[in-house]
């Protein structure tokens, strides 16, 4: 589902780019959508685990899958995003500054996910709720930075 947003910000943004209708804003946006946790991802299934209600072993693996099969174009994006824009006089500090905010929230959770919610549904041992809960709340919190910072690309876009 995530999947089907994504693609059509990006086919949106080739569309744009080949029309000549892109601006760095643009491209930056297409990027933090990609860094978003959406709750039919892995915070939905995340956010059941936590509550002890463990979902359909297809559903879950197939969530699992998705997550794990992005690490590689995710790891890429959030390496280069910030990079790229560094030197780029049309993007203020306070954009990179977020940007690498970002950036860092979304590696650092993105590798407990992997290393937890992967482990717990691989074996038989006990979820810690509140490990969960606490990655929830982080989740929830990097969201909230993203959409601070989509809203105020669009904001200085308008200009």
């Amino acid at each position: 589902m995530m999947e089907g947003v994504a693609s059509n910000l990006i086919s949106n943004l080739i569309e744009r780019v080949l029309l000549g209708k892109v601006n760095v804003n643009d491209e930056i946006l297409a990027t933090i959508r990609q860094f978003y946790f959406f709750d039919d991802g892995i915070l939905g299934l995340i956010s059941q685990l936590a509550e002890n209600d463990y979902p359909d072993p297809e559903l879950a693996s197939k969530i699992l899958v998705e997550f794990n099969d992005q690490e590689a174009k995710i790891r890429e994006m959030l390496h280069d995003c910030t990079r790229k824009y560094r030197n780029n006089p049309d993007v203020s500090l306070d954009v990179i500054f977020q940007l690498e905010s970002v950036a860092e929230g979304k590696k650092s959770i993105r590798r407990r996910i992997q290393d937890r919610v992967n482990y717990y549904l691989q074996t038989d041992d006990m979820i810690n709720p509140e490990f969960l809960r606490n990655m929830i709340a982080e989740v929830k919190q990097l969201n909230e930075q993203i959409e601070a910072l989509d809203q105020a690309i669009r904001l200085t876009s308008r200009k």
